[in-house]
């Protein structure tokens, strides 16, 4: 049996880029439900409104492209928010 080969990114319209992993959810479902234990719920909208005031709030305190960012969390939606915002404006994710 021939194995099949794969290129990257060959199923995609898009460079898996972590700035990009949310424009399905975006784009096909934008007001579906995110549940953190039970806890927080936020949409697909609501998630990308937060995860851009966040990096909007970093770039306010001088956060810039090449620096590194320390999180001390982990497992929680706050966690979940840093893991796009920091590494979407250029900045190094540091937990």
């Amino acid at each position: 049996m021939a194995q099949k080969s794969y290129q990257a990114g060959q199923n995609y319209n898009y460079q898996l880029l972590i700035k990009h992993i949310l424009h399905t959810s975006l784009s096909f479902a934008p007001h579906q439900e995110i549940v953190y234990r039970d806890k927080v719920r936020f949409t697909y909208l609501q998630l990308n409104e937060r995860i851009h005031q966040l990096a909007d709030a970093l770039e306010k305190m001088g956060v810039k492209k090449g620096d590194t960012v320390c999180v001390f969390d982990y497992d929680s939606h706050r966690y979940l928010e840093c893991f796009f915002a920091i590494p979407m404006m250029g900045a190094i994710l540091h937990t």
